[in-house]
């Protein structure tokens, strides 16, 4: 009988050689001693692992990424990352799913163009992307037309209040572009494809097109 590297055998018995407050998993073939209350490789349980951007507090995976985010992890190694696979070029659809040189990611697929209500951007560097540049406070009116702070887009103007056909959202977490706490935002919750019936609800990659409230497929 092989006793893990976590235990000593004595009379015939593997004995855990683990300290009050750690428990013995095994892992491979042997074994670890590990506070269940903290490590995200082992939280609460032996074989539950926290998602990306979590950490294990008391027990339980705790944390993660903003709505409408994944939580992603660099093939090559390094740090966890949120990402909008709705309309990142880098991640569209799926952690490090990258889109060619002249696409954008639109509704979550790799496209030509953009999707309806949206304008194709090009940044002084980097990949090209897709703006509803009607209502996004940093495209606002035009590509790369940055709205001052406690500013909205409305209409494609940077303005204090939201027209009448839009309704003032606030993010549920982040920052704003200088550091400071998210801004708020005025969308057509009509046709917004990020904001479609109600602030912050994405329309999914197999109904991307936000048409009257209601997220429908391009065809």
């Amino acid at each position: 009988m092989a006793c893990n590297p976590t235990s000593l055998c004595s009379a015939s018995v593997c004995a855990t050689l683990c300290t009050n407050g750690q428990q013995a998993c095994t892992v491979g073939d042997g074994g670890i001693c590990t506070n269940l209350q903290n490590d995200n490789e082992h939280c609460g349980a032996c074989t539950t692992a926290c998602a990306p951007l979590q950490v294990c507090a008391t027990g339980m995976c705790q944390g993660g990424c903003p709505p409408n985010e994944i939580g992603c992890l660099p093939d090559g190694g390094g740090a966890p990352y949120c990402a909008n696979d709705k309309s990142d070029n880098q991640n569209c659809g799926a952690c490090g799913s990258v889109c060619g040189p002249e696409q954008v990611c639109a509704g979550g697929m790799c496209a030509s163009n953009c999707v309806g209500g949206q304008t194709l951007c090009t940044p002084d560097a980097g990949q090209y992307f897709c703006a509803s540049t009607g209502t996004d406070n940093a495209n606002c009116g035009s590509c790369g037309n940055q709205c001052d702070p406690l500013q909205v887009c409305a209409g494609g103007v940077c303005a204090n209040t939201c027209l009448s056909t839009q309704v003032e959202c606030y993010p549920d977490a982040g920052t704003s572009i200088d550091g400071g706490p998210p801004q708020p935002y005025c969308a057509d919750v009509k046709n917004d494809n990020e904001n479609c019936g109600s602030c912050g609800y994405a329309c999914p990659s197999n109904l991307p097109l936000c048409s009257g409230g209601i997220c429908v497929s391009l065809g």
